[in-house]
């Protein structure tokens, strides 16, 4: 989607075409998935400070992620009666407020609710952050930035919070994350500034009829990569492979995942959706194929890495046909809701299959779904508008 009165950015440039509204939006949405991208460490420092087991700061984060869900859900509605500026604002400020309170909080019930609250803060922060990119002058760039950044701050900040705790104790981990939100406060007025204008919500179909068909790809596709990649580990171990191997293959894998939104904010622009879907589509089949015989730790090392590059690189494309189809960018406030219920579903569903069926059924209907959200994608993106040049 283009602003009007703008150039198209040439493809392989990713720097350039975004307005500074751009690169703060995408910003604000990183800020605000901080916590989640390092998960792990969250649960260590509830463990030391509370001196809680895992099942209890598991149920911790569930509040959380429940939280951000909530929030995700009511986006829409909520844009329907307060500006973007105002809903940034008050998400960041609910987020901060609930990782400041959590360092002070002694009774295990509040913490649940604190959480619960923060969680309410980042999902309504983010949400309304999706929309921004989705609005922007070069939706699919935008998102790949946004994948890529994940990546980054998951690495790093994971490495970075635990050398932090280490030294300082557990009430650094939230000192840290919410002295990185601050930032975003600033950039919430930079981000809504001179913003493409969105329709306004309705409180009858808060989501557009033409951005349910992009989610429900989005979650397809999400669910049936989710199949295969949640039991990577037994998938490795079912064919042999040595603990050596696994690592292998599991941080290769990973790295793989870095590199798929960075070409694809490259090239975002560049590549029609149907030849992209269409070889997305033959390299899920492949990987499937090639988890699915094993053929020794280099075959199952490559089809890895190519199921979990298509994944990254995929998103950005699933993602720009929505905010081509429905430029509000009213649907991309919910896209997190339909990754998030994938990632609900996919643990479930994956091991069902490999339990009671067997790994055939787990690749199977991994690709199974990943095919039907690439047909979905497929059927509607001919009725997507070009860019503008």
């Amino acid at each position: 989607m283009a602003v009007p009165g703008s150039t198209r950015a040439h493809p392989f440039r990713f720097w350039t075409g975004l307005a500074p509204r751009d690169w703060a939006a995408v910003a604000v949405a990183l800020i605000a998935v901080t916590l989640p991208d390092v998960m792990p460490v969250m649960v260590a420092a509830l463990q030391r400070q509370f001196g809680i087991g895992p099942e209890a700061a598991g149920a911790v984060v569930s509040a959380n992620m429940g939280g951000i869900l909530l929030a995700t859900a009511f986006a829409p509605l909520l844009l329907a009666r307060a500006r973007e500026r105002t809903l940034l604002h008050a998400g960041l400020a609910v987020m901060v407020a609930g990782n400041i309170a959590t360092i002070f909080v002694a009774d295990y019930g509040v913490l649940i609710g604190v959480r619960a609250l923060s969680g309410l803060g980042e999902g309504l922060a983010c949400a309304v952050a999706y929309g921004l990119m989705a609005r922007s002058a070069r939706p699919g760039v935008s998102v790949s930035l946004y994948a890529a950044g994940q990546n980054v701050i998951a690495a790093g900040g994971m490495a970075i919070l635990t050398l932090m705790m280490a030294a300082h104790g557990p009430a650094i981990f939230y000192i840290a994350v919410s002295v990185v939100a601050l930032p975003a406060l600033l950039l919430v007025p930079i981000a809504t500034r001179d913003a493409p204008p969105r329709a306004v919500a309705s409180l009858r179909r808060p989501v557009p009829a033409a951005g349910i068909a992009p989610l429900v790809a989005i979650f397809l596709v999400f669910t049936g990569m989710g199949l295969s990649w949640t039991f990577l580990e037994r998938i490795g171990s079912a064919h042999g492979l040595a603990a050596a191997g696994i690592a292998t293959l599991l941080s290769l894998a990973a790295s793989a995942g870095m590199v798929g939104p960075l070409l694809a904010a490259l090239v975002a622009d560049a590549l029609r959706f149907r030849p992209v879907l269409l070889a997305v589509a033959g390299a899920v089949v492949l990987a499937a194929i090639g988890l699915g015989i094993g053929g020794g730790a280099v075959v199952m090392i490559a089809a890895a890495c190519l199921l979990r590059f298509t994944w990254a690189f995929v998103y950005p494309f699933l993602f720009r046909l929505m905010a081509e189809r429905e430029p509000s960018g009213r649907a991309a406030t919910v896209t997190p809701l339909a990754t998030a219920a994938a990632s609900t579903v996919a643990p479930v569903l994956g091991g069902t299959l490999l339990e009671r069926v067997g790994l055939g059924a787990l690749l199977g209907g991994s690709a199974a779904l990943v095919l039907a959200g690439l047909l979905l994608a497929l059927w509607i993106a001919p009725h997507a508008r070009k860019p503008a040049a």
